[in-house]
Parts: C-alpha cells; structure tokens; sequence
C-alpha cells in the first residue's frame, strides 16, 4: 500500500496555502477533523497539536451535544506496523487524562497550544463528559489494523483504567476506533459572521 499522491497533494497545497509550520502529518489531522467534524479551518487548527509536546494527542473535538470527546492519533505512513504504533500513543493520552480528570493534577500549563484548548475545554465540561473516543487515524483500511495484538492491548489498558472506570459509574464509557483519513468535503464551512450593533461615536472592545 502506498499513500495516494491525490491525498498527499491535498496536504501540502493545505499546508502551503495557509504558510503552516507544522508536518504533512499535522496537517492531515487538520483536515481530518474539519471533514469529520464539520468545522472550519481556524477551530480545527486550535484543535491539531502542531508541534511537540502533546502527550499522545495528535487532534481532539468536543461534541458539546452529546457530550463525547474525540481524541485523535494520526500515523501518515505506508508502515503497518509503525502505524500501529499510534495505538500505544493512544494509551498515553489515555495517562494524561486520567490525571486531568480523575486525579486532578496538572501539572503544569500545557505549552502544546491545542493541548492548553483541549484543557480549558475539559474544565468547563468535565461533569457533562459522557464518553471518550480514542481513534486512530492513517491512510489504512480500518480492517486492515483492527486485528493486530496491539488492538487488543490497548483496549486492554483502557478497560483497565481509572477513567473507564470513573465514566462507567456515571453512565458513560470510553472506545477505542481505527479510522482511514477523511479527505471528502474537503471544503471547510466558513467561519460565523456576526453583526455588533453599536451606539454612534461608542467604541467596542473585541477579543480575537
């Protein structure tokens, strides 16, 4: 199997059309999680951990209606076996919200700009929390990776987990998912656009 150049092409035109320093590897979560997802651009960049320091997390998107967290590892190769790797990630993401939600401990502040987004987005929705979805995502055929050990061993360590826990007794439950890349409706929706009424002469104060 070799990733397609159509898919490839898709990902560095994304890249250079909006100057992004990050990897072909971020940007595929990106356009992933706009597709998925529907949102446009700007959130899902905010959502895609472009760079370092991300404890295993390559993407994420709360779905404040049914209250579930989507939690993505992104593995752009032609490797089965690297690919797989992501699963172990997986689990590390798995550890680092563990201690945000069932031990309360922080740490620190993330420096991962998408990780400080996914952080303020849990404290303000972690009693609403329903369920977690841990999905990864590569140019593979789901039936293609579902039946390695690896599969199994995670879902091991996270039935084995805190937060299963935690969730089970509330009602909810964690998955863990395999999916290939998005790359249909490729066109983002377009941010919102508000209309401010104001006084005449008054000045307005906006956050970005």
């Amino acid at each position: 199997m070799s990733i397609k150049q159509t898919q490839l092409k898709t990902i560095k035109d994304f890249k250079v059309r909006f100057a992004l320093d990050a990897t072909e590897e971020n940007v595929v979560t990106t356009i992933h999680i706009m597709n998925t997802h529907l949102i446009d651009k700007d959130t899902a960049l905010d959502q895609s951990s472009l760079g370092s320091s991300d404890f295993g997390i390559d993407g994420w998107y709360y779905d404040s209606r049914t209250n579930e967290l989507f939690i993505y590892q992104s593995k752009l190769t032609d490797s089965k076996r690297l690919a797989l790797r992501g699963l172990k990630d997986l689990t590390t993401a798995l550890t680092y919200l563990e201690k945000i939600i069932v031990q309360k401990v922080v740490g620190r502040v993330p420096t991962n700009k998408s990780i400080y987004n996914l952080y303020i987005e849990l404290s303000k929705n972690v009693d609403n929390l329903k369920k977690i979805s841990f999905i990864l995502i590569s140019p593979f055929n789901p039936n293609d990776l579902l039946d390695a050990s690896e599969f199994n061993e995670a879902e091991t360590a996270i039935r084995e987990s805190e937060l299963f826990k935690m969730l089970y007794e509330k009602g909810g439950r964690i998955t863990l998912d395999i999916q290939e890349y998005n790359f249909e409706k490729s066109i983002a929706p377009t941010n919102k656009k508000y209309t401010i009424n104001k006084l005449d002469n008054s000045l307005i104060r906006l956050r970005n």
